[in-house]
């Protein structure tokens, strides 16, 4: 449970991400992102189709725009995604700004 509380008070602090709904999972793999970048190591994120890879990453990048990285950051995803990064980005960070070219998406 411990856990649980330092997952949600971590989270909590992305004042630029709209989005509330985590499950414990996802929290996880946003402090597991999270404590990769602080340490210098990369990482991939993979998991089951469908458990939120997306919003995790979008949190992850929100939180790193708040903390004052300047970016840009790179996520490969195939192109057929690209529509559904556009348009979970304008969904859950509407105010973290980004540039849509005819294959990729530049976050300022």
């Amino acid at each position: 449970m411990l856990g649980h509380l330092n997952l949600v008070n971590s989270f909590i602090k992305f004042q630029i991400f709209s989005f509330s709904l985590f499950i414990i999972d996802q929290l996880a793999g946003l402090e597991w992102l999270r404590t990769l970048h602080e340490v210098g190591l990369n990482g991939i994120l993979a998991d089951e189709m469908g458990l939120g890879k997306t919003v995790q990453v979008i949190a992850f990048i929100c939180s790193l725009v708040q903390d004052g990285a300047p970016g840009p950051f790179l996520v490969v995803a195939p192109l057929s995604t690209l529509t559904n990064w556009c348009t979970e980005f304008a969904r859950f960070a509407p105010n973290v700004g980004r540039k849509k070219t005819n294959t990729e998406i530049i976050l300022k």
